[in-house]
């Protein structure tokens, strides 16, 4: 995670934080100190792990560290399974995978379980439209709160 994306992130959780009504927006808590071995060498993943664990980004949910497990059940029906997805996520409710051998992020297709959807690079690619101008596309939508805090930021 380059600084520039470190510092959006912070930037953000500081408005958020001064807000009363920013917990309906989205919410950035602290991250872990201890990321499990198996979780290291996603390394991007894990880097946001340490600085926020179980964010809430507008319509992008991250799911915490001690939650992971008990979600993998989603990547049974793809190709390769638990042993090639890891579900870390979703955006408005569709799950987002990592891809273990490329480490690109997917979302699900939703019209085929047994099929991936759109992929929207790696993680910290992801995490760019999140806190930045892609928020939009990312999601496919026009507006909502965390679009508006964006622009209140001036990152979209």
């Amino acid at each position: 995670m380059n600084d520039l994306l470190r510092n959006r992130i912070e930037r953000v959780r500081a408005t958020l934080r001064a807000d009363p009504n920013g917990i309906v927006i989205g919410d950035l808590p602290a991250g872990c100190s201890a990321i499990p071995a198996p979780l290291q060498q996603y390394q991007q993943l894990a880097e946001f792990l340490r600085l926020t664990d179980g964010a809430r980004c507008g319509g992008f949910d991250f799911l915490a560290l001690e939650d992971l497990d008990r979600v993998q059940y989603v990547t049974d029906s793809l190709p390769g399974g638990r042993q090639r997805w890891l579900a870390f996520g979703q955006a408005l409710y569709v799950p987002l995978l990592l891809d273990r051998t490329t480490q690109l992020v997917h979302e699900a297709d939703q019209d085929n379980p047994e099929e991936v959807g759109r992929c929207f690079g790696t993680f910290d690619d992801l995490l760019e439209r999140i806190f930045g101008s892609g928020y939009r596309e990312a999601l496919r939508i026009e507006d909502d709160g965390w679009y508006q805090l964006l622009r209140f930021l001036e990152m979209a």
